[in-house]
């Protein structure tokens, strides 16, 4: 820990869908990457995301963990020592649940449209059996009857 290091971030388990970033930062924190779900799916479950670091690079803090894990709330991140509730910006690579979760502490959202296996546009996967029409696939759809069902 403290130490400034330059290396390459991000695309090791798949760099066919883009290439590293070079980085250069100062280690903070150094940690084994256990954390405790507190909701979500594994709630109440502990988890690993592996050797885990925080870099700062200049006034911006990246963890980099060397396993993947699912995104509930703000779990790895506090494991690391960072408080989401304190930053202006926070990145993540949630699709589903960062509204859930993050929904007290952002004032706004934005969708970032990277390249990857799953894309935040679906309408832009190529599907060789998908049964058409399908919105958002399909802008145009003929109008659906769809069954009401009440419950008594």
């Amino acid at each position: 820990m403290g130490a400034t290091v330059s290396f390459d971030l991000g695309y090791g388990f798949d760099a066919s869908w883009g290439k590293p970033l070079p980085v250069s930062g100062t280690v903070r924190l150094v940690c084994d990457g256990r954390f405790y779900y507190t909701g979500g799916a594994y709630g109440a479950t502990w988890a690993s995301m592996g050797l885990s670091a925080v870099l700062e690079i200049g006034s911006v803090e990246v963890l980099i963990m060397s396993q993947p894990t699912y995104d509930w709330w703000d779990e790895q991140y506090r494991n690391a020592g960072m408080d989401v509730r304190g930053a202006k910006f926070i990145g993540i690579k949630n699709p589903m649940n960062y509204q859930f979760a993050y929904r007290d502490v952002a004032k706004a959202s934005f969708i970032v449209d990277t390249p990857g296996p799953t894309p935040a546009k679906i309408a832009v996967l190529q599907h060789q059996r998908l049964p058409r029409p399908f919105y958002p696939r399909d802008t145009e759809i003929p109008d659906l009857q769809i069954p009401v069902v009440v419950n008594r």
